[in-house]
C-alpha cells in the first residue's frame, strides 16, 4: 500500500467499516474530526506518523511539546 491508502485505510475506511463514515473519518464541515500533526509529510515518507508534535482532539490541544 502507497502511504496515502495506509492513511486513508486508518481514517475514512475504517469509519466507514464501524459504520460512522457520516460522522467521522474525513476532514469535512459538519463531521467530528480528532487531528494529529506530525513532523514531516507522511505522504513521502510513512515513518513520519511516527514523530506525532501535536494532538487534536474534539477542537483543543491535548498533547503539545
Amino acid at each position: 500500500m502507497t502511504p496515502m491508502q495506509v492513511i486513508v485505510a486508518a481514517t475514512s475506511h475504517a469509519a466507514q467499516v464501524c459504520n460512522l463514515g457520516k460522522r467521522l473519518g474525513t476532514l469535512e464541515m459538519g463531521k467530528q474530526a480528532d487531528i494529529i500533526v506530525v513532523k514531516g509529510n507522511p505522504i513521502e515518507d510513512i515513518q513520519a506518523m511516527k514523530e506525532v508534535i501535536i494532538v487534536i482532539k474534539n477542537g483543543e490541544v491535548v498533547i503539545q511539546p
